[in-house]
């Protein structure tokens, strides 16, 4: 990495998103940037963070106007040099348009970071006059990001973006084993994690229906769920799916309780239909865990069939059953699918490789 903390003056960056204590990919991101401040600051950048959006139990609308005042009042007093918007669809979208007409008016640079991997399909659905809006706000875009190929792919085919400002940076997170080498642990029940949404874009019950066909002969396993969402009508499902004693249920889970949960998990099950490139599978092989996901654009950047983990089609759940079944019976290869796993993160997905990608669209932005 160049270090460049001998500058006079570092540029400032504003991040618009949520807020890092919201539940959500984006969140997460932003909550990775601000953990790695110090070496942004290495890189020349002053990121300065302003929520778009809520968290529980405060006003939306409220919080939307002060950080709408904020970036305003920021870029009129002259201390900001690029403002990197963090959207997704529907609300994040409008909100973010609003926020990238007002730099155009402002005559303010600002990059848009496509957080959404169905973004494509959500913008061909959109009414002609929104169409217009979010094609005016990704032309007039320094650079717009996607989190992968194929995201890039269909934006420059659809020609939201033109392909020298359409840039591929993958999430990046910090090493979490970074002050130990120790893997996931052993025990007598396999802990199969999901950690995400519960609701069926994220496969939660393809996941229970697959489960629920592995035969009586099936090493002891135990599966972990963590996120939000309608609770009874998940443990609706896993009652009708016979799984009242495999299954816990932790809510929501950051911090040194996912921590700890990833360092005792022997499979990582996320059979999502859509995503953009998720942290959490980012997180798992962090951890050095094997992988059990889709084959769908954004994993398929991370993990590769039968080397980090196994992948099947969204939704096809005997094929699902089969992926569990063979890593659940077989230590050797889960171990070798984990290892490799970890040294892809490593190579390729932590936090400063993040930073030093991103460090290339600024530098490009600013010219």
């Amino acid at each position: 990495m160049k270090d460049l903390s001998n500058r006079s003056t570092q540029r400032s960056i504003i991040q618009l998103g949520p807020s890092m204590s919201a539940q959500g990919g984006i969140a997460s991101v932003l909550a990775s940037y601000a953990s790695y401040q110090r070496g942004f600051e290495q890189l020349g950048y002053r990121l300065i963070f302003i929520a778009s959006c809520a968290d529980a139990g405060r006003s939306g609308i409220l919080t939307f106007i002060a950080a709408w005042c904020r970036l305003i009042l920021l870029s009129l007093r002259g201390r900001v040099n690029l403002v990197h918007i963090h959207s997704a669809t529907r609300g994040s979208l409008l909100r973010k348009a609003i926020f990238a007409l007002t730099c155009i008016v402002l005559r303010k640079k600002y990059v848009m970071h496509i957080h959404n991997g169905a973004f494509a399909a959500y913008y061909k659905g959109l009414p002609w006059p929104a169409r217009v809006i979010v094609r005016l706000v990704l032309r007039d875009a320094t650079s717009v990001i996607c989190l992968s190929t194929h995201a890039r792919e269909q934006f420059i085919a659809m020609k939201l973006a033109m392909a020298d400002k359409c840039q591929l940076v993958y999430n990046g997170i910090d090493d979490p084993l970074v002050e130990s080498s120790n893997l996931p642990a052993s025990s007598p029940a396999i802990t199969i994690t999901f950690l995400g949404k519960l609701c069926e874009a994220k496969g939660i019950f393809t996941l229970l229906e697959a489960l629920a066909l592995l035969p009586p002969t099936t090493p002891a396993y135990k599966l972990v769920v963590g996120g939000s969402g309608d609770e009874g009508v998940f443990r609706d499902w896993v009652g009708r799916s016979g799984l009242n004693e495999r299954v816990t249920y932790l809510g929501w889970v950051d911090g040194d309780e996912k921590s700890r949960l990833l360092r005792n998990t022997g499979i990582f099950v996320l059979p999502s239909r859509s995503e953009g490139f998720s942290v959490a599978i980012l997180e798992a092989m962090a951890f050095g865990i094997a992988v059990v996901s889709c084959r769908i654009p954004g994993v398929i950047d991370a993990v590769r069939q039968g080397q980090e983990g196994l992948l099947v089609e969204p939704g096809e759940v005997e094929c699902l059953r089969d992926a569990i079944s063979y890593l659940l019976s077989d230590g050797a290869m889960r171990q070798r699918l984990g290892a490799s796993a970890r040294r892809r993160f490593l190579g390729q997905f932590t936090i400063q490789r993040m930073a030093s990608r991103l460090d290339s669209v600024y530098e490009k932005a600013m010219q």
